[in-house]
């Protein structure tokens, strides 16, 4: 996993492959999630970072649970104050600042 924060564009984005993307899909307001040819995974993107977390201290941590196909990114140490599940497998959370706090998706591997 690498991390990079493009400042000019305000994109914050978790390389988790090293595969060119050929899909995105927007599962919540300014985060898209990048997938390969086969419908894995490759990457998320998080755009207007700099509005959705706290690019200066990120406290990034994830964890790929391969047996159940769940994955979590943990992107800040906040307290969560709200959770939002814009599908059946995408789980976002907020600290109270309105940032996000963690991604979790479930059945990772698997285009929706």
């Amino acid at each position: 996993m690498n991390i990079s924060h493009d400042k000019a564009s305000d994109s914050l984005y978790i390389h988790l492959a090293a595969l060119a993307s050929v899909d995105s899909v927007e599962v919540a307001d300014g985060v898209v999630l990048d997938f390969d040819a086969s419908g894995a995974l490759v990457g998320i993107d998080v755009q207007q970072a700099s509005h959705r977390v706290d690019v200066n201290n990120l406290a990034v941590q994830c964890h790929d649970s391969e047996k159940d196909d769940i994955l979590h990114v943990r992107l800040s140490d906040q307290p969560i104050v709200r959770e939002v599940s814009p599908d059946w497998r995408t789980h976002i959370s907020y600290a109270a600042d309105g940032t996000i706090v963690e991604i979790v998706l479930l059945d990772a591997k698997k285009k929706a």
